[in-house]
């Protein structure tokens, strides 16, 4: 009749859920480690938790209304002291995008010479990837609803109002199968 041993909890487990109720100076580190790259979980390792539980701990961190409150007010500030405006960062993804499309800035040597090719031509380098993410911003702050996957419709009549014809035409229009009929008011 021996005694029964119980490991101790296994402390690389033991992660509080959303308990974090205020901006410890550790909480603090990760929150400033954290607006460097936005990455928690190097954040947290950073601010000193233990790298077995960083990635939990700097997702619980993140969860916390008081700490994602005390973030806002970090990203505010820094925004406004860096006089960061979306008019800048559009005109950059502009920029960006013309450069990786090749529309400006030609190819420099180690001489800072533009290269040229043995046709005559000044040499650029196409980015497709730089292209593709700086096409994506400028989407996200323009009104064109290029990056929308999901289209509002208006509908002004009641499905009382239509013929099931009319209505079996709406669907398939709008599943691009055939083009819907206007049917009048």
């Amino acid at each position: 009749m021996g005694v029964k041993r119980v490991a101790p909890p296994d402390k690389a487990k033991a992660v509080p859920a959303v308990g974090f109720k205020k901006i410890t100076p550790k909480v603090s580190v990760f929150i400033d480690e954290y607006l460097l790259d936005l990455n928690a979980t190097r954040a947290a390792g950073a601010a000193g938790y233990s790298m077995k539980t960083a990635s939990r701990i700097g997702h619980a961190l993140l969860q916390s209304p008081v700490i994602a409150a005390e973030l806002d007010k970090r990203k505010a500030a820094r925004q406004k002291r860096l006089e960061i405006k979306a008019d800048y960062v559009l005109t950059q993804a502009v920029e960006l995008h013309k450069r990786c499309m090749q529309e400006i800035s030609p190819m420099k040597d180690r001489k800072g010479e533009t290269v040229i090719d043995e046709d005559g031509r000044q040499v650029f380098q196409f980015n497709a990837s730089g292209a593709a993410k700086a096409l994506e911003i400028i989407g996200k702050h323009v009104s064109i609803q290029a990056f929308n996957e999901q289209s509002t419709i208006n509908v002004k009549h009641t499905y009382e109002d239509m013929g099931r014809e009319a209505l079996r035409d709406i669907i398939l229009g709008m599943a691009g199968k055939v083009a819907p009929k206007v049917i009048p008011h």
